[in-house]
């Protein structure tokens, strides 16, 4: 690449994350916290959500007495004890944000 082309690659990049940023400054976070009436509900939506908090429980207890390096925030699956053995069970229904959520919360109550 020559030094011209770098320099109006490195140009381009400098405005755009400039762009950014100004965008960025006038934006507001915000958090809301819902509640889902069950009742407008699909069974397949009622049964994913049940999903979600069962796998959430799995993949805190599986991580829970595991040192801080070695809980995988992107875990694929994990291990359920089943009776008197365990068995592995697929994360299907959390995403990756919900995963790693969890897995920082373990911290979080640990303080």
């Amino acid at each position: 690449m020559t030094p011209e082309k770098r320099a109006a690659k490195n140009a381009a990049i400098k405005k755009s994350m400039k762009e950014t940023r100004d965008r960025h400054a006038h934006m507001l976070c915000r958090t809301y916290e819902v509640k889902i009436d069950s009742s407008h509900l699909n069974e397949e939506q009622r049964k994913h959500l049940a999903m979600l908090f069962i796998e959430a429980k799995w993949l805190y207890n599986a991580s829970i007495d595991l040192p801080k390096e070695q809980r995988d925030r992107n875990a694929k699956s994990v291990p359920v004890k089943v009776g008197d053995h365990f068995e592995d069970r697929q994360l299907l229904y959390l995403g990756a944000d919900m995963k790693q959520d969890v897995v920082d919360q373990i911290a979080h109550s640990a303080k």
